[in-house]
């Protein structure tokens, strides 16, 4: 639909406002018939991808930041970060492993502990300090696991770069921000995330 305003003055503007609501309309319904579910529908404000169709799951990779994008469609404050735990971990090392939230920039926004929630399987709901969004900017969830064995999570495709087609490093949906790390870095830069070793690590984030 292309958006013609109403004229100033326009006696009749209940007509075009109202074919215009009822064309809107029916392109809502026709996108919720053709994904089935929104991330609303879960309770929650946004997430990587719908997790019910077929999923792959794979091993994190000690020491490596993992870093999966969120779009932010409009204003709103965060307060958890759900993910997915198919195959616990074992023997955690002690606060090297963390969930966080950085902005596009590259600013972490939030981090918490997470030794406890790898050694079991499951839904995880990692509640982060409130983050206060804005629409039209997107965020990504931080992994970041040191163990004995690592936790295996839900994920999305197996191909390194077609979940970012069209879209750099800086920006993309799964890139890897770094390796060899023990915590959750202050801040990132993101022209320096790569394609390299991504994983699609399923992420939802609930509003407060």
């Amino acid at each position: 639909m292309t958006f013609t305003p109403i004229p100033s003055g326009t006696t009749d503007w209940d007509v075009p406002l109202n074919a215009a609501l009822t064309d809107l309309q029916s392109q809502i319904t026709a996108l919720s018939a053709a994904t089935g579910f929104a991330a609303t529908d879960h309770g929650l404000e946004t997430w990587t991808h719908d997790p019910y169709p077929p999923q792959n799951s794979q091993i994190a990779t000690n020491g490596t930041l993992y870093l999966v994008r969120l779009n932010v469609r409009r204003d709103v404050t965060v307060d958890a970060i759900h993910w997915v735990v198919t195959s616990n971990g074992a023997t955690p090392t002690s606060t090297q492993n963390q969930v966080g939230l950085y902005s596009s920039a590259g600013t972490r926004l939030a981090v918490t502990n997470v030794d406890a929630s790898i050694s079991s399987s499951g839904s995880k709901a990692t509640a982060i300090a409130a983050q206060a969004l804005t629409a039209g900017t997107f965020v990504w969830a931080g992994f970041l696991f040191n163990a004995g064995t690592a936790p295996t999570l839900l994920r999305g495709s197996t191909f390194s770069t077609s979940p970012s087609v069209n879209l750099t490093a800086a920006s993309g949906r799964a890139v890897v921000a770094g390796t060899g790390l023990t915590t959750l870095p202050a801040s990132i830069t993101p022209a320096s995330n790569t394609f390299t070793n991504n994983v699609t690590f399923w992420a939802g984030l609930e509003a407060a």
